[in-house]
């Protein structure tokens, strides 16, 4: 489904939209509206805009614009060839489109903010130094493995790519040279970390808990989407 591309549809046709609606609608719709755009991680905003999604499709025609574009193939993280910081772009795309219909006086984050957030909350998940990947004789510069800089200038590397061993999973190598960790290292953090829907949960902790392959398919998938 075409989720954030209907999103921009709805805010571009806002005024016309809810004119279809009856108030108890309209109110259950800014309601989603805000829910929405105040939402800082990219899977809890697309639980809510296939909420906002099928409370219009019970409204509106099936020729109406928000719901071909609902019908348009779309990357739900991503719009371009190549995902941005934690694969954010589209959803924060059709955030702002929102933002002013449903929170006029523009309280809540810029999409800086909520980059700033997203990172803050991939770097806080367990990470090791260039040093601790050092002493377990690793190489830092692998570059098929995910390394995060900081804002202090450092550099760390989440933790579930190695296993008890220090040793990187050739799993986790495989799939991050698939989603191009070199070119987007928090887009692919972001995949790893957090909740994946068609997985039915965060690919890093399935990892040894489903078959490899779900996992290696699951980013082919997501790769052939942008």
């Amino acid at each position: 489904m075409g989720l954030y591309h209907a999103i921009e549809t709805l805010a571009a046709d806002w005024d016309a939209i809810r004119m279809d609606l009856d108030d108890n609608t309209v109110a259950e719709l800014s309601a989603l509206g805000i829910e929405f755009v105040a939402e800082p991680v990219p899977e809890f905003a697309a639980e809510l805009a296939e909420q906002i999604a099928g409370l219009l499709s019970d409204f509106l025609p099936v020729h109406h614009p928000f719901r071909r574009a609902l019908g348009a193939p779309e990357n739900r993280l991503s719009p371009g060839t190549h995902r941005s910081v934690g694969a954010l772009t589209s959803w924060l795309r059709s955030s702002e489109a929102l933002r002013a219909h449903v929170v006029p006086d523009d309280a809540l984050p810029t999409m800086d903010d909520v980059r700033r957030e997203a990172e803050q909350w991939l770097l806080a998940e367990n990470s090791l130094s260039a040093a601790e990947i050092r002493e377990r004789g690793q190489d830092p510069d692998d570059p098929d493995l995910i390394r995060l800089d900081r804002e202090d200038g450092g550099y760390q590397w989440p933790t579930f790519q190695l296993d008890h061993t220090g040793q990187p999973l050739e799993l986790v190598r495989q799939v991050n040279r698939i989603l191009d960790v070199a070119d987007d290292p928090w887009g692919v953090a972001d995949w790893w970390l957090g909740g994946n829907i068609w997985l039915r949960g965060v690919p890093a902790e399935l990892i040894g808990q489903i078959d490899d392959q779900d996992l290696i398919d699951a980013a082919l998938g997501e790769r052939a989407e942008v």
